[in-house]
C-alpha cells in the first residue's frame, strides 16, 4: 500500500425495486479539476489571478469527483406519489418516503454507487454540482449526505428533493448529477469493481441494517458494530477479487 496516497474501491449498484441490471449505464466519474481545466482561460495565466492555480480552490476541486447522469429521464409524480414517465428514455425512479418538508417531494433515482476504501477512516461528502449548472436544478436539489467508507459499506442513492410545488423532473444526458469530495489531502486513485450478487448482497445489508439497529442509530455506534463484525475484511476479500484489470486511475 502506498501511504502517500488512498485508493477508493467503487462499482454501480442498481437499485433493486427496479428489477433492471443498470451497469451498462453506469459512465466513469472525472476529477473536478481535470474537468474544468479543459476549459481553462488562457487570459489569466500570467498575472496569477486564474482560480485554477489557487491551492485552497485547486486542492479541494482536485478531491472532487462529477458523476454523470447516463440518458435523458423525464419524470412525473401524481397526487398518490405514482411515478409515470414523459421521455422516451429513462433511468426511473420511485418515491420511498414521505416529503421531508411541506409540499415538496422526495424522488429516489434508481441509481446507486458503491465506494470503500482500506484506510481506516475515509470521509465522503456529497453535494449538488455547484461548478455546473445542471437543468435539473430548475427542479430540485440532490440529496446532500456524508459518512466514512473506511467504516460503513452501504449504496450511496442519488435522490432529489423537488422544490416546492413541483411535481416532475427533467434530468438531461451527460449532465452532472452530484460531486462526491474526499476529505483528505492526499491523491486518490479510484478502481473499479465489478458488482458480483455476493457484494450487492453485503451492500444492501449495509442500507437496511437500520431496520435492525433503528432508523435514529448514530453513525458511530454503525462505525463500531461495523468493525467488531469483521465485515470489513470480508468485504475487501470480495472486492479484490473482482477488480477490473483497466480500472481508471486518477
Amino acid at each position: 500500500m502506498n501511504n502517500d496516497q488512498i485508493t477508493v474501491y467503487w462499482s454501480p449498484i442498481w437499485d433493486d425495486i427496479s428489477g433492471t441490471n443498470w451497469n451498462l449505464l453506469y459512465h466513469e466519474p472525472d476529477q473536478l479539476y481535470k474537468h474544468l481545466n479543459k476549459n481553462r482561460s488562457d487570459k489569466q495565466e500570467n498575472d496569477g489571478s486564474n482560480i485554477m492555480g489557487c491551492p485552497a480552490v485547486s486542492n479541494k476541486f482536485k478531491q472532487t469527483y462529477v458523476y454523470f447522469n447516463p440518458t435523458d429521464s423525464h419524470i412525473s409524480i401524481n397526487k398518490d406519489m405514482e411515478v409515470s414517465y414523459l421521455s422516451p428514455t429513462t433511468v426511473g425512479g420511485i418515491v420511498q418516503r414521505k416529503p421531508s418538508f411541506k409540499n415538496n417531494i422526495m424522488l429516489r433515482y434508481y441509481l446507486g454507487w458503491l465506494f470503500f476504501t482500506e484506510e481506516d477512516s475515509l470521509e465522503i461528502n456529497i453535494t449538488s454540482p455547484y461548478f455546473h449548472k445542471p437543468k435539473y436544478l430548475n427542479y430540485g436539489s440532490i440529496l446532500p449526505g456524508s459518512f466514512d467508507i473506511g467504516k460503513w459499506f452501504r449504496p450511496y442513492n442519488a435522490e432529489f428533493n423537488l422544490w416546492e410545488g413541483i411535481n416532475e423532473i427533467f434530468v438531461e444526458e451527460g449532465e452532472p448529477l452530484f460531486y462526491i469530495e474526499f476529505t483528505t489531502k492526499k491523491p486518490i486513485i479510484l478502481k473499479r469493481f465489478i458488482n458480483t450478487d455476493s457484494i450487492h448482497r453485503l451492500a444492501w445489508a449495509g442500507a437496511e441494517i437500520s431496520t435492525t439497529m433503528g432508523i435514529f442509530k448514530p453513525l458511530q455506534k454503525r462505525y463500531e458494530q461495523f468493525s467488531v463484525s469483521r465485515n470489513k475484511e470480508i468485504i475487501l476479500k470480495e472486492i479484490k477479487k473482482n477488480l477490473l484489470d483497466d480500472s481508471k486511475f486518477s
